[in-house]
């Protein structure tokens, strides 16, 4: 099951048919050593801020792409609600974490093949994160290829 909180207040044109998650997942995927892979945190892992909010993000709202000539046309874009400053932590990215299966792997069927929302999390231990069929906000970043010349976040 999901880790959501129905208290959770659910940002505004989040997609209903989705559960809105305060917590990552956890696939039957992950064995015992990529848990212990994600509870303990390289030096080169960035630290999440721990006085980060659960739930709605106040720094971002989705909002629906109409434009017809962007590259997201009829999708959801994640987008500031204010200025932010350079290097300011806005989100994690929330979904369902699981295993990636290797090219030498028993499972054939990887759930996460097709997925325009799955990260790699750690490649070293074979770790995604998915957020296609669960998430929080994150999920509605776009990729700024076709729409600017740069990132900006």
């Amino acid at each position: 099951m999901p880790s959501q909180r129905p208290d959770s207040k659910v940002p505004k044109s989040w997609a209903p048919e989705l559960p809105y998650l305060t917590a990552p997942a956890y696939s039957r995927t992950l064995t015992t050593a990529h848990l212990a892979a994600l509870r303990n945190p390289t030096k080169d892992s960035a630290p999440i801020p721990t006085n980060t909010p659960k739930g709605a993000c106040s720094l971002v709202k989705i909002t629906p792409i109409i434009s017809p000539s962007h590259p997201a046309a009829g999708q959801r874009g994640l987008f500031a609600n204010c200025d932010l400053k350079q290097g300011t932590f806005i989100l994690q990215y929330i979904g369902e974490l699981h295993a990636t299966p290797s090219t030498d792997s028993a499972v054939k069927d990887d759930a996460h093949a097709d997925s325009n929302y799955d990260l790699s999390l750690d490649r070293e231990n074979s770790i995604g994160i998915d957020a296609d069929k669960m998430g929080n906000e994150a999920r509605f970043i776009n990729d700024y290829r076709g729409i600017a010349d740069r990132p900006n976040a």
